[in-house]
């Protein structure tokens, strides 16, 4: 659970892999129960990384802005359709954002310069949890099929590490066009 919380933390921040990747490997491997708790330390992770950006953003937009567009996989357009989705339909971008590949540290450092700060900094906890424990519910379920299928501890794993693999190949090479 401490590794998902620095995990969650980063990922809010400046790092780019999601904490989906260890809740899903806690969750196919030890069951839902462990995969829960590890989706609510990558949420608070999540939390504190969120409310570090915000406080960046608001005290310093620019260089924010600019730090967030240096992440692998950021472009402009990403920032600049995630910003305008964020006008528009205020917190509820967060959860759509989080579904569609848009990093939640764009909201951020959006956020503060709507006026949005606040709003986005109480619906991260939620948000953010939401996603983890449907990934952890997923991959308990997994486990399910995948021994129904007879695969072990081992397969298990490398069945799963291998969905990362493509995503992560799909995420850098699709996203952000």
């Amino acid at each position: 659970m401490v590794l998902a919380f620095f995990w969650g933390m980063a990922e809010a921040s400046l790092f780019f892999i999601v904490p989906d990747v260890l809740v899903s490997l806690v969750a196919l491997r030890r069951g839902w129960h462990r995969g829960a708790m590890v989706a609510l330390g990558a949420a608070f992770g999540a939390l504190l990384g969120g409310a570090i950006m915000l406080a960046w953003a608001s005290r310093d937009p620019a260089v924010a802005v600019a730090a967030v567009a240096l992440v692998p996989n950021i472009s402009d357009a990403m920032m600049a359709g995630a910003r305008a989705d964020l006008a528009a339909r205020g917190v509820m971008a967060l959860a759509v954002g989080g579904l569609s590949g848009v990093p939640y540290k764009i909201y951020a450092v959006e956020a503060p310069g709507l006026g949005l700060a606040l709003p986005v900094l109480l619906a991260t906890l939620p948000v953010r949890l939401a996603r983890f424990l449907a990934v952890a519910a997923v991959a308990a379920g997994a486990r399910r099929l995948l021994e129904g299928a007879r695969l072990g501890p081992g397969a298990q794993t490398l069945v799963l590490l291998t969905f990362w693999l493509v995503f992560y190949l799909w995420f850098f090479r699709v996203m952000p066009e």
